[in-house]
Protein backbone atom coordinates (compact mmCIF):
# COMPACT_ATOMS: atom_id res chain seq x y z
CA UNK A 1 0.00 0.00 0.00
CA UNK A 2 0.90 3.31 -1.01
CA UNK A 3 2.13 5.77 2.17
CA UNK A 4 -0.95 8.54 2.32
CA UNK A 5 0.07 12.00 1.75
CA UNK A 6 -0.58 14.13 5.03
CA UNK A 7 -2.89 17.16 4.08
CA UNK A 8 -1.02 20.43 4.32
CA UNK A 9 2.28 18.86 2.99
CA UNK A 10 3.84 21.60 0.68
CA UNK A 11 5.82 20.17 -2.41
CA UNK A 12 8.85 21.85 -4.07
CA UNK A 13 6.15 23.83 -6.44
CA UNK A 14 5.07 25.48 -3.63
CA UNK A 15 1.32 23.84 -3.86
CA UNK A 16 -0.52 22.30 -0.74
CA UNK A 17 -1.93 18.58 -0.64
CA UNK A 18 -5.45 18.83 0.18
CA UNK A 19 -6.99 15.61 -0.37
CA UNK A 20 -7.48 12.73 -2.59
CA UNK A 21 -10.14 12.47 -5.23
CA UNK A 22 -11.61 9.57 -7.17
CA UNK A 23 -10.03 6.84 -8.27
CA UNK A 24 -6.64 7.89 -5.53
CA UNK A 25 -6.03 11.14 -7.40
CA UNK A 26 -4.64 13.85 -5.52
CA UNK A 27 -5.50 17.40 -5.23
CA UNK A 28 -3.10 20.10 -4.79
CA UNK A 29 -3.95 23.45 -4.50
CA UNK A 30 -1.87 26.49 -4.06
CA UNK A 31 -1.34 28.05 -0.13
CA UNK A 32 -4.34 30.97 -0.80
CA UNK A 33 -6.92 28.12 -1.86
CA UNK A 34 -5.68 25.71 0.97
CA UNK A 35 -6.46 28.55 3.27
CA UNK A 36 -9.70 29.46 1.78
CA UNK A 37 -10.49 25.68 1.77
CA UNK A 38 -9.88 25.31 5.69
CA UNK A 39 -11.96 28.07 6.83
CA UNK A 40 -14.92 27.34 4.45
CA UNK A 41 -14.60 23.87 5.82
CA UNK A 42 -14.39 24.98 9.37
CA UNK A 43 -17.55 27.53 8.99
CA UNK A 44 -19.45 24.74 7.01
CA UNK A 45 -18.81 22.38 10.53
CA UNK A 46 -19.45 24.70 12.47
CA UNK A 47 -23.09 25.73 11.03
CA UNK A 48 -23.27 22.28 10.44
CA UNK A 49 -22.65 20.24 13.82
CA UNK A 50 -24.81 17.66 13.59
CA UNK A 51 -24.03 16.29 10.49
CA UNK A 52 -20.12 17.10 10.82
CA UNK A 53 -20.33 14.93 14.05
CA UNK A 54 -22.43 11.90 12.05
CA UNK A 55 -19.85 12.35 8.94
CA UNK A 56 -16.85 12.41 11.60
CA UNK A 57 -18.02 9.37 13.41
CA UNK A 58 -18.77 7.15 9.93
CA UNK A 59 -15.38 8.13 8.88
CA UNK A 60 -13.77 7.12 12.31
CA UNK A 61 -15.52 3.84 11.90
CA UNK A 62 -14.60 3.19 8.27
CA UNK A 63 -11.25 4.03 8.86
CA UNK A 64 -10.46 2.53 11.91
CA UNK A 65 -6.39 1.70 11.74
CA UNK A 66 -6.22 5.55 10.85
CA UNK A 67 -8.64 6.42 13.24
CA UNK A 68 -6.61 4.67 16.08
CA UNK A 69 -3.27 6.00 14.35
CA UNK A 70 -3.78 9.81 14.34
CA UNK A 71 -5.63 9.49 18.02
CA UNK A 72 -2.12 7.69 19.44
CA UNK A 73 -0.13 10.53 17.50
CA UNK A 74 -2.38 13.41 18.88
CA UNK A 75 -2.33 11.84 22.43
CA UNK A 76 1.88 11.72 22.39
CA UNK A 77 1.84 14.91 20.91
CA UNK A 78 -0.36 16.86 23.01
CA UNK A 79 -0.53 15.15 26.83
CA UNK A 80 -2.17 17.59 28.24
CA UNK A 81 -4.84 18.49 25.74
CA UNK A 82 -5.37 14.24 25.32
CA UNK A 83 -5.63 14.21 29.25
CA UNK A 84 -7.59 17.60 29.57
CA UNK A 85 -10.36 16.01 27.06
CA UNK A 86 -10.48 12.79 28.43
CA UNK A 87 -11.21 14.22 31.78
CA UNK A 88 -13.96 16.68 30.82
CA UNK A 89 -15.81 14.00 29.10
CA UNK A 90 -15.75 11.52 31.17
CA UNK A 91 -15.82 13.21 34.66
CA UNK A 92 -17.27 16.94 33.60
CA UNK A 93 -13.96 18.42 35.39
CA UNK A 94 -10.38 20.00 33.98
CA UNK A 95 -6.91 18.85 33.57
CA UNK A 96 -6.56 22.51 35.86
CA UNK A 97 -8.93 20.76 38.34
CA UNK A 98 -6.85 17.14 38.13
CA UNK A 99 -3.97 19.02 39.15
CA UNK A 100 -5.90 20.83 42.09
CA UNK A 101 -6.85 17.67 43.52
CA UNK A 102 -3.73 15.74 43.25
CA UNK A 103 -1.53 18.74 44.88
CA UNK A 104 -4.64 18.80 47.62
CA UNK A 105 -3.91 14.69 48.25
CA UNK A 106 0.25 15.84 48.48
CA UNK A 107 0.15 13.89 45.04
CA UNK A 108 -0.18 10.22 46.43
CA UNK A 109 -3.45 7.77 46.86
CA UNK A 110 -6.19 9.12 49.01
CA UNK A 111 -6.21 5.33 49.86
CA UNK A 112 -2.61 4.38 50.85
CA UNK A 113 -1.20 7.29 50.37
CA UNK A 114 1.36 6.49 48.27
CA UNK A 115 2.83 7.48 44.74
CA UNK A 116 0.88 5.36 41.82
CA UNK A 117 3.14 2.23 41.53
CA UNK A 118 2.33 1.64 38.06
CA UNK A 119 3.80 5.29 36.80
CA UNK A 120 0.42 6.09 35.85
CA UNK A 121 -1.55 8.73 36.94
CA UNK A 122 -3.99 8.69 39.73
CA UNK A 123 -7.41 7.42 38.77
CA UNK A 124 -10.02 9.78 39.12
CA UNK A 125 -12.47 7.72 41.80
CA UNK A 126 -16.05 8.47 41.52
CA UNK A 127 -19.16 7.34 42.79
CA UNK A 128 -20.60 5.05 39.74
CA UNK A 129 -24.65 6.11 41.24
CA UNK A 130 -24.83 9.98 41.95
CA UNK A 131 -21.29 10.06 39.70
CA UNK A 132 -19.71 12.29 42.43
CA UNK A 133 -15.86 12.62 42.59
CA UNK A 134 -14.56 11.14 46.04
CA UNK A 135 -10.89 11.72 45.33
CA UNK A 136 -7.81 10.07 43.18
CA UNK A 137 -6.33 6.45 43.59
CA UNK A 138 -3.66 4.10 42.70
CA UNK A 139 -4.00 1.56 40.28
CA UNK A 140 -4.17 -1.05 43.00
CA UNK A 141 -6.57 0.80 45.32
CA UNK A 142 -9.09 1.76 42.43
CA UNK A 143 -9.14 -1.45 41.32
CA UNK A 144 -9.63 -3.11 44.62
CA UNK A 145 -12.34 -0.74 46.07
CA UNK A 146 -13.83 -1.42 42.54
CA UNK A 147 -13.94 -5.55 43.49
CA UNK A 148 -15.65 -4.68 46.16
CA UNK A 149 -18.73 -2.62 44.07
CA UNK A 150 -18.44 0.34 46.16
CA UNK A 151 -20.53 -1.48 48.70
CA UNK A 152 -19.82 -0.55 52.30
CA UNK A 153 -20.69 -3.69 54.29
CA UNK A 154 -18.58 -5.96 51.87
CA UNK A 155 -15.30 -3.26 52.93
CA UNK A 156 -16.46 -4.03 56.19
CA UNK A 157 -16.27 -7.74 56.04
CA UNK A 158 -13.61 -7.77 54.55
CA UNK A 159 -11.59 -6.08 57.29
CA UNK A 160 -12.75 -8.13 59.72
CA UNK A 161 -11.82 -11.06 58.19
CA UNK A 162 -8.52 -9.87 57.60
CA UNK A 163 -8.43 -9.18 61.75
CA UNK A 164 -9.63 -12.40 62.13
CA UNK A 165 -6.95 -14.58 59.78
CA UNK A 166 -4.17 -12.23 59.54
CA UNK A 167 -1.27 -12.23 61.36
Amino acid sequence: MKAQIKRGTVREDGKVFWSYHNGGKEYWVTPDKFVFNQERNGKWAKQNAEKNIKNAKRWNRENRERYNENKKRSAKNNPDICKNTQLRNKFKITLDDYNKMLASQGGVCAICKHPCGTGKSLAVDHCHKTKKIRGLLCQHCNTGFGQFRENREYLYFAILYYDKFCC
